[in-house]
């Protein structure tokens, strides 16, 4: 296959309905088994309604809970997730893929964040920004995308001033309130 700048994207969506699986009483056995794909490390199993949201080296595969089947899934074949996150209703997943070199003397590293919608995965909307390094910081393992609400992106950040708590448009990634000086410097 000839080399492309551009990332091999596997993304398949889920057009139906599942219905949230119910918790069961007691268990006596197991229910299904599912495997990762080959190419593709596990690094984190979250919660969606309809059920297990599993994080790949390269993106994201939804399962049904109640039966392991395969809803949806959004890879970057050969890219690496820098992270994924579910935003507090869980109406969407947020994902984060590297968009560039670190700046390690601006202290900011570009991010690609791709929304898509949790029980589809259709493809929402994406923007880059800029994720911030250093003191308070979460970056880079394990939440780039820090604090999720449904609409926005809430991360800490040090400033020459102190610290600041940011909240950025989960759809432009524009600023949409901050609170300076919290906290005071040690």
């Amino acid at each position: 296959m000839p080399w492309s700048p551009w990332p091999r994207v596997d993304h398949t969506v889920f057009e139906g309905t599942v219905a949230e699986p119910e918790v069961p009483e007691t268990v006596t056995s197991l229910g299904w088994t599912w495997e990762s794909p080959e190419e593709a490390n596990v690094v984190e199993v979250g919660a969606l309604s309809t059920g297990p949201l599993v994080t790949v080296s390269d993106g994201v595969i939804a399962l049904r809970g109640d039966t392991g089947e395969e809803l949806w899934r959004y890879r970057r074949l050969g890219e690496r997730v820098t992270d994924v996150n579910v935003t507090s209703g869980g109406e969407r997943v947020v994902m984060a893929y590297a968009d560039g070199d670190p700046d390690e003397e601006a202290g900011i590293s570009p991010q690609e964040v791709l929304l898509l919608d949790a029980s589809t995965g259709a493809v929402d909307g994406n923007h880059t920004a800029e994720f911030f390094l250093g003191r308070g910081s979460f970056f880079p393992l394990p939440r780039n995308l820090d604090l999720l609400s449904d609409v926005g992106r809430i991360d800490h950040r040090e400033e020459d001033e102190g610290s600041a708590l940011v909240s950025s448009d989960l759809e432009t990634g524009e600023e949409m309130w901050r609170i300076s000086s919290v906290g005071g410097r040690p």
